[in-house]
């Protein structure tokens, strides 16, 4: 009667451990499928840091009137924080933005830095260009905590809604990157950049 009842039990015992790991690591699948989607639904970081390294620039966009009307002239400065004094040998900028949006005018140069060797506000490529050659041997020498002003221009909204200018980082290709230039070793400089975004109302 023993080896009866043993023979059973053991079957059921086994059943219900099986059926309890099943359990278990079906839980285990559901948690890291909310991790999942808790990590997709995260805000997006406007702040980007390119290239790769100790960031040595704080590129930053700003307007005194995020919100704005349409018909009317604003302006937008690009200016650059500097973290660590270097002499720079180039500065190319690229600044994307939306042209059914906005009519882009009057750029401005920064009095610290020569003439730029081209400028255009491109509306094919959505893109305000301006690049910046500095021609003394060793470089322009900018300092720690120096902000340094690369442009003004300005934007009159021709519609309604939200919209954005940014900093070109190229987006994994080599066009249209904006780039700060080392002067002693010709290399571009890591920094971080922002998104402006505007409100434009009727």
């Amino acid at each position: 009667m023993k080896k009866n009842y043993i023979k059973i039990i053991l079957p059921i015992i086994a059943v219900l451990v099986i059926a309890e790991s099943v359990v278990l690591v079906s839980g285990l699948n559901k948690n890291t499928q909310v991790v999942d989607e808790k990590s997709l639904t995260e805000p997006v970081v406007t702040k980007s840091v390119t290239p790769e390294g100790p960031v040595m620039f704080d590129l930053v966009m700003a307007t005194k009137n995020k919100e704005m009307s349409v018909g009317k002239d604003y302006q937008i400065e690009v200016s650059s924080l500097v973290k660590s004094g270097v002499g720079l040998d180039a500065v190319n900028l690229y600044i994307k933005y939306d042209p059914l949006a906005f009519d882009v005018s009057n750029l401005v140069y920064g009095t610290k830095l020569p003439k730029p060797t081209f400028s255009k506000v491109s509306l094919q490529k959505s893109m305000i260009v301006v690049n910046y050659l500095i021609s003394e041997k060793n470089g322009l020498k900018v300092t720690e905590n120096e902000n340094l002003s690369l442009l003004k221009f300005t934007a009159r909204p021709k519609k309604a809604g939200n919209y954005s200018f940014e900093i070109s980082s190229g987006n994994g290709t080599e066009e249209s990157v904006t780039m700060i230039v080392e002067n002693a070793t010709s290399k571009a400089l890591p920094y971080s950049s922002n998104k402006l975004t505007v409100n434009v109302l009727k």
